[in-house]
C-alpha cells in the first residue's frame, strides 16, 4: 500500500472485510483458543486498520469503527455460543456421572428468564421501576444532541426531522413517567413496550412522508449517520436492562429495520451499506444488553441467596428421637435453628448417591398448589 496507494473503492469492500473479521473472532471463541491469543489477534487487526490508508469512500474514522465493531460483535456472539456449549457440556457430563450432578440452572440460557415464575415476576417489577430515571436521562441526552445538531447543520430536512424527533422523545418521556406511577408494574412494562413500538412506528411514518414530499438535496455526512446509530443501539441495551418483554423488543427492532429499509439513502454509502450499519448497531446493542442483563440477574440471585438462612451445620442440629429405619438408612426427628426437621442418615456407598438423585429429582418438581 505504501509503494502503490490504492484508489478509494466501494464501501462493500470494507463491509466484506468486517464480515470476515467477525467470522474469525467468532471461530476463535468457538474453538476454545486462549484469550491471550484472541486479544493479540484483535489488537493486531486494530493497529492494522489504523495504519492502513483509506480503502473506500467511507474514509476515516468510519472504516476503523466499522472493522472494530465487527471484531467486538464477533467476540460477543462467540461468547454467547461458547457459553451455550459449555453449559451443554456440563449437562452431558452430569448425565454420564463424570461430575457431581449439579442443581438445575436458575436461568433459561437464551431468554435469561428465571425458572421460578415468582422470582421472575419479582425481578422484572423491580428492574422496570428502577430503570425509569436512567431512561429519562437518556432521553434528555438525545434531546441535547438533536438541539446541538439543529444549530450546527442548516438543513431544512434535518430541521423538520429533528422537530419530529423532539415530539417523539417528549412522548416517550411522558409514557415512561406514567408507567412508573402505575401500581401494577407487570402491566406497566407491557403497556410501555407497546407505547415504544407505536411511537417509533409513527415517527418513522412521519419521516418517510417528509422524505417523499421533500427529498434531501444533499447527502448527509457519513460521520453524522454513524453517530445517529448510537441511540438505537443504546435503546436496545435499555430495553434489555428494564426487563421489557422479548416480543416488544424484537418488534421494536423490526420496526427500526423496516423504517430504514423503506427510507431512501441519506448518505454517500447508500444501500445496503446503511442497512448493514444500522443492523450491526442493533445486533451490538442486543449482545451488550444480553451481557448486562445476565450480570444483573446473577447479582439479583446473589442478593436473594444472601437473604436466606445459613446452610445447616451439625452443631446447629438437635436430634430428638428416631422416626424409623429402612433399607437406605435411619430417619431422625430434630430441630434446626428452632425449625422442626427430619434428618436422614444413609448407610453410605451407593445409598448416598441414590439419595442425592432422589433429592435432585424432587427439587425439579414445581408444586402447583403453591402457585
Amino acid at each position: 500500500f505504501r509503494l502503490h496507494p490504492p484508489e478509494p473503492g466501494h464501501p462493500g469492500l470494507v463491509v466484506a472485510g468486517g464480515v470476515l473479521w467477525f467470522l474469525v473472532s467468532f471461530y476463535l471463541r468457538h474453538s476454545a483458543i486462549p484469550w491471550q491469543s484472541r486479544a493479540a489477534y484483535a489488537a493486531t487487526n486494530a493497529i492494522g486498520s489504523a495504519v492502513l490508508p483509506q480503502l473506500s469512500v467511507l474514509g476515516r474514522p468510519a472504516e476503523p469503527l466499522l472493522l472494530g465493531g465487527a471484531l467486538l460483535l464477533g467476540e460477543a456472539a462467540g461468547y454467547l455460543l461458547e457459553r451455550r456449549m459449555r453449559l451443554a457440556f456440563l449437562e452431558r457430563a452430569a448425565a454420564g456421572q463424570l461430575l457431581t450432578p449439579a442443581a438445575p440452572p436458575p436461568l433459561e440460557p437464551w431468554t435469561l428468564q428465571f425458572v421460578d415464575r415468582d422470582m421472575e415476576a419479582q425481578y422484572t417489577s423491580k428492574a422496570f421501576r428502577s430503570a425509569c430515571l436512567p431512561f429519562l436521562i437518556f432521553l434528555g441526552m438525545c434531546a441535547a444532541f438533536d438541539l446541538a445538531l439543529s444549530f450546527v447543520l442548516k438543513n431544512e430536512f434535518l430541521l423538520d426531522e429533528l422537530c419530529g424527533e423532539f415530539v417523539c422523545l417528549a412522548s416517550l418521556a411522558g409514557a415512561r413517567w406514567r408507567a412508573d406511577r402505575m401500581q401494577d408494574q407487570q402491566r406497566a412494562r407491557v403497556l410501555f413496550g407497546r407505547a415504544v413500538n407505536a411511537l417509533t412506528a409513527v415517527s418513522y411514518a412521519v419521516t418517510l412522508t417528509i422524505l417523499r414530499l421533500h427529498p434531501p438535496e444533499s447527502a448527509a455526512p457519513i460521520y453524522l449517520f454513524g453517530l445517529c446509530q448510537l441511540p438505537p443501539s443504546l435503546l436496545v441495551v435499555y430495553l434489555r436492562y428494564s426487563a421489557i418483554l422479548d416480543a416488544h423488543r424484537f418488534a421494536w427492532i423490526a420496526v427500526v429495520v423496516a423504517g430504514f429499509t423503506l427510507s431512501p439513502p441519506v448518505t454517500e454509502i447508500g444501500h445496503p451499506g446503511e442497512l448493514l450499519l444500522i443492523g450491526g448497531a442493533l445486533m451490538l446493542g442486543e449482545a451488550l444488553g444480553y451481557l448486562m442483563e445476565q450480570h444483573v440477574r446473577f447479582a439479583f440471585l446473589d442478593r436473594d441467596a444472601a437473604a436466606l438462612p445459613p446452610p445447616p451445620s451439625a452443631n446447629d442440629i438437635v436430634i430428638d428421637r428416631v422416626l424409623g429405619r429402612g433399607g437406605q438408612g435411619t430417619v431422625y426427628a430434630g430441630r434446626w435453628l428452632g425449625i422442626q426437621i427430619a434428618l436422614k442418615v444413609t448407610r453410605g456407598g451407593q445409598t448416598a448417591r441414590r439419595l442425592q438423585d432422589e433429592a435432585r429429582d424432587t427439587a425439579e418438581i414445581q408444586p402447583r398448589c403453591s402457585r
